[in-house]
């Protein structure tokens, strides 16, 4: 205010009895420190400038501006305008006006310790102490100007973490009151940047910001520029804001750490350290969410629901988590979330501001000008994508100028990258999904493009034409099944059934889960299309099939062949036919198995389907192995394989390539069992076929156990199991557990082996393996010898061999049998033992199996040496060992050297 202005003003400093001292001055004024409080004094001394109103009117402001100023909420930015107001340009008044900014600071007039005007943090602040020791670590350094830039998307805690980092203990040993907090906000012009530092440090504004610049040079400080996105964002104010950055950056003593949305570089300042501040992980999400919800929530059900969804933002976790506070129980928190979704990330009470909702803090970011119409058109997209997309995705989508759309994204901090995807945090994704919904071209654009994709890729999986389709879907899976749900809500279900066949045969080979299969049957059916619907039950019955839901998928078969047989599909129905045979098959139902085999294989041979005829086949050669007939299972693959190859269908070759692996091992081959697996693992994962790399990993593992190499077995089978579990393939896992098993007994971990059978066999019982199943009573037994428990070895083994009968396994029953000879050679019934090995013998030859073979010689030298035929022994020890090493089993070999050692050795005495 001018000097000759009329409003009355105090005299003195202080000796007004109209006007408070300088300390009952400061109290009055200092809103941050009396909250409201009435000053001590003299009322008549104090009264008239404390009166709202009167107040108001001598520093130009509202009454309600006033009381708000008294009750602590939006004190003033700076005191240019109450200065101004109460006391002009008069210089007799200079002592209160340095008095006044002396109480703005928070410093005291009495010697006491200085204070800060700067905000505090919540209580709420944890999970970040990498980050918090990174910034301490740079404000900690002396000499050269310190300048730090946090980085990060909306609601991920920026201003939290300045604010902690500025009133860590040794921060405030070093800067003091001299520690300002710049809210830009609403600074939306490097001028308004300029304006809102200078009041913040209570500088003069009329003075201009190099008098700012020379206050801060005064003594050390630490500046936070908080939204620093806001000026530097708008258009043509770029240059000068980071102009101004560059003026603060270079100040002595001066520490200047700085907020942004995104990740863009900002330039101006050479900043020492870029923080890029990122979501919570667990357990620090779980931590935030019960320090404020209540500790009861730990246990939950629900938590991890909501944690997931909250995907470790912690505004969105603290708002939601205020709102669970009090309650008994998050499943109705949880129900409203999938109502609603990121909309309950939102304060009940308060004004809907960045701090107080999240869809107001991403709608502010969605404001900004980084943003082009492109770049919004992608978060649109990216909303309705629970896969993010993918470079050729989003290029195909949005054409040329995509990458530029991408990269505002990222810029903003409203996207991310993972995995090579770009992608959206769940919340963001909700929000995006429910409130900016693609427009125009995009909404019908995208899931025709995804099925598009679908169709054209998954049709030829496994074929010569596949160029690596299942790597490429795989991850689109989320995708597809949203384009399917889009397209099925939009009436557009022919596009839908088109892309069907090459859906089913993705999630078959990949052995994917895929709920919007019933979906899709669903809307067949409401739809009264008979096909359809078959040919949706038929993929779920396949995806139940490499599940070993053996009940699922026979079930889904038999309606589907149903449906099928009513419209007159010959091909579908022989689909199910041959799947209901793998059923069979896998049951050890030999018989059911070759019936519809060969039922399948008439209906395929009517309809010319070469590849369906070629399955059938190759399904006989399975049976055949599983019966020991080893060359009429050679006959069926390698009739069946050249089939596959005339048709270009890799996975077909690779399956009979695989049988032709189990012959050797069975025979043992090693050498061309490996061959011949390695070949057929190649073209499983060429075609993306886990489940058939799985089996010829296994595979590799029993020739090791074979070989003695327990712990190349133990690595390859623990190999296998983890892909037998990512399919969801039980009856390949419950195999890796057995063999884990054999190698624990090999060792003689007896505990570690009967704990491995007796985890493997109700596995086993659960898919209907009867083999899989004897094998693991057959394993007991083997203990039980092991441990002289003759009678358990004995009972064992007489239940393995019935079952190893009725599925036609000759070398399961040749093992049983060679085991009651090993029984009866320790009770020393050398007669019993000598008919059982020579039982034994001939079918381990029939099969081909050296190992047993051997196995039942060296059985026959160890009756010959208990009854001291030394020249019998030696001969059976050495025709052992031929065979032994013609397999290069080192334990055995061990142990028929050692025999014969000893042989040498009476001969000598």
């Amino acid at each position: 205010m001018p000097a000759s202005d009329t409003r009355k003003q105090p005299e003195t400093n202080g000796n007004d009895a109209r006007y408070p001292g300088p300390g009952d001055f400061v109290k009055l004024l200092n809103w941050h420190l009396n909250r409201g409080t009435r000053p001590d004094g003299d009322p008549e001394r104090v009264g008239e400038i404390w009166d709202n109103k009167r107040f108001a009117n001598a520093v130009g402001a509202s009454d309600k501006t006033v009381r708000n100023w008294r009750a602590g909420r939006n004190p003033p930015q700076s005191l240019v305008a109450v200065e101004q107001e109460l006391f002009g340009a008069n210089p007799k008044y200079e002592r209160w006006r340095a008095d006044l900014r002396t109480a703005f600071a928070g410093e005291s007039l009495d010697g006491d310790e200085p204070k800060s005007n700067f905000p505090r943090p919540t209580a709420s602040f944890l999970g970040r102490d990498e980050d918090l020791a990174k910034i301490l670590t740079a404000l900690a350094g002396e000499g050269a100007e310190v300048a730090l830039l946090l980085q990060g998307g909306p609601g991920i805690g920026k201003t939290t973490l300045t604010q902690v980092a500025a009133w860590d203990e040794a921060v405030v040993k070093r800067f003091g009151a001299r520690r300002w907090f710049v809210k830009l906000e609403t600074a939306r012009t490097a001028a308004a940047l300029q304006d809102a530092v200078t009041r913040a440090v209570g500088a003069d504004p009329r003075s201009g910001f190099a008098a700012t610049l020379e206050a801060l040079k005064r003594a050390p400080g630490l500046l936070v520029l908080d939204n620093l996105e806001t000026p530097w964002d708008t258009v043509g104010e770029r240059q000068a804001t980071e102009a101004i950055l560059a003026e603060l950056a270079t100040v002595p003593g001066l520490a200047l750490m700085a907020s942004i949305r995104g990740r863009d570089r900002v330039g101006g300042a050479a900043w020492s350290l870029v923080l890029p501040v990122e979501q919570l992980r667990p357990p620090h999400d779980r931590d935030l969410f019960c320090r404020i919800g209540g500790e009861a929530f730990a246990e939950d059900p629900h938590l991890q629901d909501l944690l997931k969804a909250l995907a470790g933002i912690p505004l969105a976790i603290k708002l939601v988590a205020t709102r669970a506070h009090g309650r008994d129980a998050l499943a109705p928190l949880w129900a409203e979330w999938q109502r609603i979704g990121a909309a309950l990330a939102a304060s009940r009470d308060l004004p809907a501001d960045r701090l107080t909702s999240l869809p107001f803090s991403v709608a502010l970011s969605l404001t900004s000008e980084r943003l082009d119409e492109t770049a919004l058109r992608l978060f649109r997209l990216l909303g309705q994508l629970p896969a993010g997309l993918c470079d050729e995705d989003r290029a195909a989508l949005l054409g040329a100028e995509s990458f530029a759309a991408e990269e505002a994204l990222l810029g903003v901090g409203l996207a991310i990258e993972q995995g090579g995807r770009l992608d959206l945090l769940p919340p963001i994704r909700d929000i995006a999904q429910r409130r900016h919904r693609p427009e125009g071209e995009d909404a019908e654009a995208w899931p025709s493009y995804f099925l598009r994709l679908t169709k054209d890729l998954g049709e030829v999986i496994g074929t010569t034409q596949d160029r690596g389709s299942v790597a490429r879907l795989v991850p689109e899976l989320p995708n597809i099944e949203a384009a399917v749900r889009e397209m099925l809500a939009s009436d557009r279900r022919n596009e839908v059934m088109a892309a069907l066949p090459g859906l089913c045969r993705l999630t078959y080979l990949a052995s994917l889960p895929t709920p919007v299969l019933m979906e899709m049957s669903a809307a067949r059916r409401n739809g009264s299309d008979i096909l359809g619907e078959a040919n949706c039950i038929e993929g779920l019955g396949d995806i139940a099939l490499t599940r070993s839901d053996h009940d699922g998928a026979r079930s889904a078969f038999e309606e589907a062949q149903l449906l099928y047989r009513q419209v007159g599909d010959i091909h579908g129905e022989a689909n199910c036919i041959c799947s209901l045979g793998e059923i069979a098959l896998a049951r050890s139902d030999h018989h059911g198995a070759r019936a519809a085999y060969e039922e399948a294989q008439a209906l395929y041979r009517q309809v010319g389907d070469i590849h369906g005829a070629a399955n059938c086949i190759k399904g006989l050669g399975d049976i055949a192995v599983r019966r020991s007939d080893h060359d009429g299972a050679r006959v069926a693959y390698e009739e069946a394989q050249p089939l596959y190859r005339e048709v270009g269908s890799i996975h077909g070759e690779a399956n009979c390539i695989k049988g032709l692996g189990n012959i050797a091992l069975r025979r043992s081959n090693h050498d061309g069992a490996r061959a011949a697996f390695e070949e057929a693992q190649a073209l499983y994962r060429q075609v993306g076929d886990l489940l058939g790399a799985a089996n010829c990993i296994k595979g590799l593992g029993d020739i090791a156990l074979e070989r003695s190499d327990h712990d190349g077995a133990r690595s390859v089978y623990e190999e296998a199991q983890a892909l037998y579990r990512q399919v969801g393939d039980l009856l390949g896992a419950a195999n890796c557990i057995k063999g884990l098993g054999d190698i624990a007994l090999r060792r003689s971990d007896h505990d570690g082996a009967r704990a491995a059978y007796e985890e493997a066999q109700p596995l086993f019982r659960q898919v209907g393996s009867v083999l899989g199943e004897a094998n693991c009573i057959k394993g007991l037994g083997d203990i039980a010898l092991r441990r002289s428990n003759h009678n358990g070895a004995r009972v064992a083994y007489e239940e393995a061999q019935p079952l190893f009968r009725q599925v036609g396994s000759i070398l399961g029953e040749a093992n049983c049998i060679k085991g009651l000879g090993d029984i009866a050679l320790r009770r020393s019934d050398h007669d019993g033992a000598r008919a059982a090995y020579e039982e034994a013998q001939p079918l381990y030859r029939q099969v081909g199996s050296i190992l047993g073979e051997a196995n039942c010689i060296k059985g026959l030298g160890d009756i010959a040496l208990a009854c001291s035929d030394h020249d019998g022994a030696r001969t059976a020890y050495e025709e052992a060992l031929l065979l032994y090493r013609k397999i290069d089993a080192l334990d055995e070999i061990a142990g028929c050297q050692e025999k014969l050692k000893l042989l040498q050795d009476r001969v000598v005495e």
